[in-house]
């Protein structure tokens, strides 16, 4: 779900992911890496994702953020960043947090999840379908397209696939290590050309969406 905090948002419509993200920006890049020094790596690319998430954010949601940690603060103006004003800032924290390649491939990967189109076609689409759709697919690209879907939409689709498929895809899921960002990207523009190519010909949208 997209983690877009409105300017003078409510402070209970705020996640925890988000406020914290509010406060590593307000924080400067120095401050936010000791902090990411003591979170894990799980916690890491959960707090990462939400970064590359917010976009802008009000005085009024910076203050009370920072009462609810206790902490006094007053903001004359709303904090706006941009694309590439997050991407550096959160690369500039990870890198100063964590050292040599862990690092990159962090940032590599949340990087991936701040854009919003990765895989968003290929989510609105049921089980069978998608499944019909990447049936013909090397067994390595079905393994990495299913590794970035929720657990139980890859779980549908992969049931929907020959055993002999099935079997295979599952060893190299368990096999599988960090996809390049450009892969990823790639293998996402191929399906959606698929898809699109399925849906001129039936003239309309492919299968169903699949629901929440």
């Amino acid at each position: 779900m997209r983690e877009k905090t409105p300017e003078g948002a409510p402070q209970e419509t705020i996640s925890g992911a988000q406020k914290a993200a509010i406060l590593l920006f307000s924080l400067g890049e120095d401050l936010a890496a000791e902090i990411a020094k003591n979170l894990d790596e799980d916690e890491l690319k959960k707090l990462g994702t939400s970064m590359s998430r917010v976009f802008s954010f009000a005085p009024e949601v910076f203050d009370s953020v920072f009462a609810e940690y206790h902490q006094l603060a007053s903001a004359s103006t709303p904090l706006v960043m941009n694309q590439g004003q997050r991407s550096q800032f959160i690369k500039n924290v990870f890198s100063k947090a964590i050292r040599g390649e862990k690092a990159q491939a962090l940032i590599d990967e949340i990087s991936l999840k701040g854009k919003w189109n990765l895989f968003q076609k290929v989510r609105k689409l049921d089980a069978r379908t998608l499944a019909n759709v990447i049936r013909n697919e090397h067994p390595q690209t079905i393994a990495v397209v299913l590794a970035h879907l929720d657990a139980d939409q890859a779980a549908a689709i992969l049931d929907e696939l020959p055993l002999r498929v099935q079997t295979d895809v599952l060893y190299r899921i368990a096999q599988l290590e960090r996809v390049p960002p450009a892969v990823l990207q790639e293998i996402d523009q191929i399906l959606q050309e698929e898809i699109s190519l399925v849906e001129n010909v039936e003239g309309g949208k492919v299968g169903g969406i699949r629901s929440a």
